[in-house]
């Protein structure tokens, strides 16, 4: 199985997918997560920086599994050819941007693309409880809301921002 991203959904699918006994690939642009995504348990890491992802992930036997959490539309195209036979991409981050690919990519090796946007979430917590995944989140005071907001729409929190409201 491949991560795609490793920020607020990224960190999250990792851990579900080594508490469910994947062997794991991370995909991120630069070595600056390798250190996170190694510590979340992942078996493998790969800069999209400086190596073809796709190709990487075939040195592996291929990707059953690609679990896209960047919202990068070239990027997750280009991975396509990392699925293995029948492999599936999931798309859950909402991408507003074309994505190319060849359908060959699709039907060589009868692999498939689909969108998802969650589950039951009583489920989701159930299983985080019972297995110790814990989501990383930048608190901030309810008075820095506006900085928060603004550091969430610039891409620059960490993982999730989260307002903590009183002294405590």
């Amino acid at each position: 199985m491949a991560i795609h991203g490793l920020g607020g959904l990224g960190h999250l699918g990792l851990q579900f997918a080594i508490k469910l006994g994947f062997e794991t690939a991370v995909l991120s642009r630069g070595k600056e997560k390798e250190a996170l995504a190694r510590k979340l348990g992942a078996h493998h890491f790969i800069d999209t920086n400086t190596a073809d992802a796709a190709k990487e992930l075939m040195n592996l036997g291929g990707a059953k599994v690609i679990l896209c959490t960047a919202p990068n539309g070239k990027a997750i195209s280009e991975l396509v050819s990392g699925l293995s036979r029948d492999g599936q991409m999931i798309i859950v981050t909402y991408i507003n941007e074309m994505m190319q690919f060849s359908p060959a990519n699709l039907m060589r090796g009868s692999r498939s693309i689909s969108g998802w946007v969650g589950g039951d979430p009583e489920d989701a917590l159930r299983f985080s409880v019972l297995t110790g995944v814990r989501p990383m989140v930048e608190v901030f005071p309810l008075e820095q809301a506006a900085l928060a907001y603004e550091k969430m729409m610039s891409g620059k929190v960490h993982f999730r921002a989260v307002l903590k409201m009183g002294g405590r």
